[in-house]
């Protein structure tokens, strides 16, 4: 019985240092927070490169028709991330029209989740991390001097960062794009 007990304590590897905090662990599933921290990051990195605000910018300028006949309120818009919009409408559009006009309203849903969601980050601190990381696409080697942390919190706090706006965009995000 002894020789059993010393087998498992020999097995088990002996981890040094201090343990590790506890996290708060989201109540999602693994492959699904990690499918939704990948599209995240693809849309930060859209976000961040300036594409969804040309997308947004080129059809409110260049084609504001287009919108009128797609029943699209550009003044509507400003408050909510949410778009609504004449379907019958748009249905009657040329096909390239219509696929200007759901690139349009995937574009702007996009900005205002992210804005939004960003904006709901309980902790300051933590906020304006995510508006650098997440909105402007600064480097994390660029922020350890600007905020004082060091470049291994801000990985993690990075992390934390996305897996909120990933849980954030499973629990209320349609997928429309």
């Amino acid at each position: 019985m002894e020789e059993e007990i010393r087998k498992t304590n020999v097995i088990q590897k002996r981890q040094r240092g201090r343990p590790r905090k506890p996290r708060t662990v989201p109540q999602v599933d693994p492959e699904a927070l990690r499918s939704a921290v990948r599209e995240v990051r693809r849309i930060a990195k859209e976000y961040s490169s300036g594409d969804l605000a040309f997308d947004v910018q080129y059809i409110e300028k260049k084609r504001p028709r287009l919108l009128k006949n797609a029943g699209i309120s550009v003044k509507d818009c400003d408050g909510a991330w949410e778009v609504h919009w004449n379907q019958e409408h748009t249905a009657m559009l040329t096909e390239k029209d219509q696929i200007l006009i759901r690139r349009y309203i995937s574009s702007r849903e996009k900005i205002g989740f992210l804005r939004q969601t960003v904006g709901s980050i309980p902790n300051t601190q933590t906020r304006t991390i995510a508006e650098d990381i997440v909105l402007n696409g600064s480097n994390i080697l660029d922020l350890t001097g600007k905020y004082g942390l060091s470049s291994r919190t801000l990985w993690r706090r990075k992390k934390e960062i996305l897996e909120y706006i990933a849980i954030e965009y499973i629990k209320s995000f349609r997928k429309v794009f």
